[in-house]
């Protein structure tokens, strides 16, 4: 338990480089493969997912822990270190080409052909979750996670070389005399250095929303891009969002869905198309009608980032 609680204080500190990301993501799924053990769903739709429950001997009842995707989910250690070390050489090799994936070894071709990225990625993220789902402060933990996720996608920006900030954007509407806020999670120029301000956004610069999931964020987003293009009187401000999963536990072993679809369907109509990338994307990603609109996390690192 005392190795547990040190891993729960790790995984509640800011993230200061992508190795430390990958290595606390090692540490959390080593432990969680030890601590805990997986039992089926109750979704039928979900049946491709686990539940980890865990149970430590100063507990008097078991802590059932996030769903996590099996088919995503790395469950060795030593496979885990291999897409780590590869991964790693595949982030310097595209810090060395500024993106150019052609350019690399073969090796580094391979991990980013098959699925592993996303694999690796997934299951480091997912590891530290599931720690902080042992944290007797659930609000915490949640905040934290969020936290580390936000961490994890500075980490790897910083290590490819993309420049990035964070800041809270304001601008004041003169014909309302009124001041409008945007906190922005990440913004950055994948062409050079930043060049928007607190109070002004620049076009060749692109605005990240990062979460861990959709749920209670979607409608804000595009709120928010629509605000500020009128305040500033601009045709487009460039917005991408990057979410973890849209996936929920539902009591003891039941799963959810906190995508809503429609919602997002109607708001890029009304709107314009909003970019999402998931690590683990909503199921109904497959269907027509978001083909270009829902990718996975390893098109953004791969193509997309280096197009914006």
């Amino acid at each position: 338990m005392r190795e547990t609680n040190e891993l729960i204080h790790k995984a509640c500190q800011e993230i200061q480089s992508l190795d430390d990301f990958l290595e606390l993501g090692r540490d959390c799924l080593s432990s969680i493969l030890e601590i805990s053990e997986s039992i089926p769903v109750s979704s039928s739709r979900y049946q491709h997912y686990i539940i980890r429950v865990a149970l430590s001997a100063s507990q008097e009842e078991p802590r059932y822990l996030r769903p996590v995707n099996g088919t995503l989910f790395l469950k060795d250690i030593t496979e885990f270190d291999l897409y780590k070390n590869q991964f790693q050489n595949l982030i310097r090799g595209l810090h060395d080409s500024n993106g150019n994936l052609d350019s690399l070894p073969q090796e580094s071709r391979q991990l980013a052909d098959g699925n592993l990225i996303v694999k690796l990625l997934y299951t480091a993220v997912q590891s530290i979750g599931c720690i902080l789902d042992l944290s007797h402060d659930s609000q915490a933990a949640r905040k934290n996670f969020g936290q580390r996720f936000e961490d994890f996608v500075r980490v790897l920006l910083s290590s490819l070389g993309i420049a990035n900030d964070a800041f809270t954007f304001s601008v004041k509407n003169l014909s309302i005399n009124a001041q409008y806020n945007v906190p922005i999670d990440i913004i950055i120029n994948t062409h050079g250095s930043l060049r928007s301000s607190r109070s002004q956004i620049d076009s060749r610069d692109t605005i990240l929303s990062i979460k861990t999931s959709s749920k209670d964020r979607m409608k804000l987003i595009f709120v928010d891009r629509f605000v500020l293009e009128k305040i500033l009187e601009v045709r487009r401000v460039n917005y991408v969002a990057l979410y973890h999963n849209d996936i929920q536990r539902k009591g003891k072993d039941g799963i959810g869905s906190t995508f809503s679809s429609d919602i997002y369907m109607v708001f890029c109509h009304v709107f314009g198309d909003l970019p999402l990338y998931y690590l683990d994307p909503p199921a109904v990603a497959n269907e027509s009608r978001f083909q270009g609109k829902i990718k996975t996390f390893d098109t953004f690192i791969l193509h997309d980032l280096w197009k914006l």
